[in-house]
């Protein structure tokens, strides 16, 4: 039903740098890490003799370069055509497939990063470059604010104006704030407006270190609410073949037993990651807080392919630990959901057991609600 790539890459999240352009007043990244940094890291360069070296030892594989910050496109153009063309040498001439990914908020995105953008669209995943955009420019400029406290909306649309003229594939991921719940129309209106491949929607769920929802954060019963709202409104409007909309797409296509690249929907989830930090410090994924491999493990001095392959030990017993949880529950949903997100329900667990519990019981509503509208639909 949609063209989706099934296959999960073997994916390097790297966070080319902490600097960001935009003050978001949810900021995971700051909340994760502290105050950002204003510079570029330089060990872009040193990741990539690593990659040459997994590349001439190994075959068959499938590797996935996520471009990552703060916000990526502070490395400037030179040093993303360094990576790119780096990437693009290994894909050619190795025995194994690499691509990148880039997530940006398009506020720097000019004609001339479209255009390299264009240069190397071959290496890029099925979707293109990833843009945040939290809806139509009062919902995003509610958070989403230049660091002198002006709205950001009007920059990135401008970005992927530039992305569109230059013939680069774009999708769209939007964090689901409590304002967002108010405004589900004009959001969905202004995101279907700019046409792009995807479009993935994401909960914030930012708490205060007693636990409690942050005020501009959404619990996950609401947001399965909303969820179910952009369902609706995305089945009415006909674009369902056209444009892609997650979790919609991917829950549908796991009922359908077709498989899907979203790790939070996979038996598979974090196995297939490797989050590199700008101090070259090496974790599962991003989603979780900064939980090294072992605490002297760097970029440097590491076995590389280990890193990339092998699970530590507190995620076995993390991920033993919550699938019991969804065996003790009799969950009805865990067929499709797969256990959800191992790293936010480890959050939650850490922080609040109510929102921990319903969490998966929203997870519940929403496959449970789609399931109900596959079944309907299979009955026309």
């Amino acid at each position: 039903m949609f063209c989706i790539d099934s296959n999960m890459r073997r994916t390097i999240i790297y966070k080319v740098t902490n600097g960001c352009n935009l003050a978001c007043g949810y900021c995971y990244e700051r909340r994760r890490l502290g105050e950002m940094k204003s510079c570029c890291t330089d060990s872009m360069a040193d990741l990539l003799p690593f990659l040459e070296k997994e590349a001439e030892s190994n075959s068959g594989n499938r590797y996935m370069i996520c471009l990552h910050g703060g916000e990526p496109l502070l490395m400037g153009i030179p040093a993303f055509r360094k990576i790119a063309e780096t990437l693009n040498r290994l894909d050619k001439n190795t025995d194994n497939s690499f691509a990148f990914s880039l997530q940006t908020n398009a506020s720097l995105l000019t004609e001339e990063w479209a255009g390299a953008f264009f240069d190397y669209r071959h290496l890029m995943g099925e979707r293109g470059v990833g843009v945040s955009l939290d809806g139509d420019s009062q919902t995003h400029d509610k958070y989403r604010k230049m660091i002198g406290g002006k709205g950001s909306y009007s920059s990135a649309v401008k970005g992927i104006r530039n992305l569109q003229n230059a013939g680069v594939p774009f999708g769209i991921l939007s964090v689901t704030t409590n304002y967002s719940l108010e405004n589900t129309q004009r959001i969905f209106d202004a995101i279907m407006a700019l046409t792009p491949k995807f479009w993935r929607l994401l909960p914030c769920y930012n708490l205060n270190d007693d636990g409690s929802p942050l005020p501009y954060s959404v619990k996950p019963l609401s947001y399965a609410k909303y969820l179910r709202e952009i369902f609706l409104l995305w089945v009415k409007s006909g674009l369902m073949k056209k444009i892609i909309v997650d979790p919609f797409a991917t829950i549908i296509s796991v009922i359908k037993k077709q498989p899907v690249p979203w790790c939070e929907y996979r038996e598979d989830k974090c196995e297939n990651f490797l989050s590199v930090e700008t101090d070259g410090s090496l974790c599962i994924c991003d989603t979780f807080p900064i939980m090294t491999y072992k605490d002297e493990t760097k970029l440097h001095g590491c076995n590389f392919h280990a890193a990339l392959t092998d699970m530590p030990d507190y995620y076995h017993a993390l991920k033993h630990e919550l699938d019991s949880y969804c065996q003790e529950q009799n969950c009805s949903a865990r067929s499709v959901c797969k256990g959800g997100c191992y790293g936010m329900r480890w959050f939650f667990k850490e922080k609040n057991k109510e929102l921990y519990d319903e969490y998966c019981l929203a997870k519940r509503e929403i496959v449970s609600f789609i399931q109900r509208m596959v079944d309907k639909a299979d009955k026309l």
